[in-house]
């Protein structure tokens, strides 16, 4: 991508030279906003895409994309992604909660502890949704429970 003249030209202006700089030279932000700010400094100077590309070995339609994301949005836009919409949560933060206090409390008559296939079955009634193994082990890591492999179970103490 090595042209003549290029569209997009960055002209930073002293605020964001400055702003550039410090990202690059602390080194603490993520790798991509670094080499994004490479970019947009090195295109400040003139260098060619080609350049650039063979300098932070990058794929040689980066510095362009990054050049345009710059007019379009400033510098923010160029350096850092935009907010992805995904997809809604199927599980709400009270279906977590229900999951999660149903993995601490004692394993139904016959079971010595809970197992993901006993919790899937009970978590289907409980919250009249179709839940998979993977769903409730994903609940339970971030919640660093472990029913599986020792007892969670919630005491609760009545005051006499």
């Amino acid at each position: 991508m090595n042209t003549a003249r290029k569209l997009h030209r960055v002209e930073l202006n002293k605020q964001d030279q400055s702003f550039l700089h410090a990202i690059i030279n602390t080194g603490t932000g993520k790798a991509r906003t670094i080499t994004r700010a490479r970019i947009l400094q090195m295109s400040h100077y003139g260098k060619t895409d080609d350049a650039i590309s063979d300098a932070l070995h990058v794929n040689p339609s980066t510095p362009y994309e990054i050049r345009k994301r710059y007019h379009l949005g400033g510098l923010q836009r160029a350096l850092y992604d935009g907010v992805r919409p995904g997809q809604k949560k199927v599980f709400t933060d009270q279906d977590e909660t229900t999951i999660t206090a149903l993995a601490c409390t004692k394993a139904p008559d016959g079971h010595s502890r809970w197992t993901l296939d006993l919790l899937v079955a009970h978590a289907k009634d409980k919250l009249n949704k179709s839940i998979g193994r993977n769903t409730i082990w994903k609940i339970l890591l971030r919640h660093k429970l472990q029913p599986w492999r020792k007892k969670n179970v919630v005491y609760s103490y009545s005051h006499t």
